[in-house]
């Protein structure tokens, strides 16, 4: 999935996860591992690699939780 770069809502049930565009309300949905650590994230942590010209999200760290969202593939 290939979304616009601004800040962005999240929320997730299970594996889906929904994002909300904070300037335009455009959402999109996707699927992702939800992953729980050992300790409490500190800071939200997006995690991407280029492939292709592309950026992809693999993961994105909740902080304060201990929850990750894993979207690789």
């Amino acid at each position: 999935m290939e979304i616009e770069s601004g800040q962005y809502k999240l929320s997730f049930d299970g594996s889906k996860v929904t994002l909300v565009n904070e300037n335009t309300r455009k959402s999109f949905e996707t699927t992702a591992t939800v992953q729980t650590s050992g300790k409490k994230f500190n800071d939200t942590v997006v995690e991407s690699k280029r492939d292709g010209g592309k950026l992809l999200v693999d993961e994105i760290q909740l902080g304060g939780t201990k929850t990750a969202l894993d979207f690789k593939r």
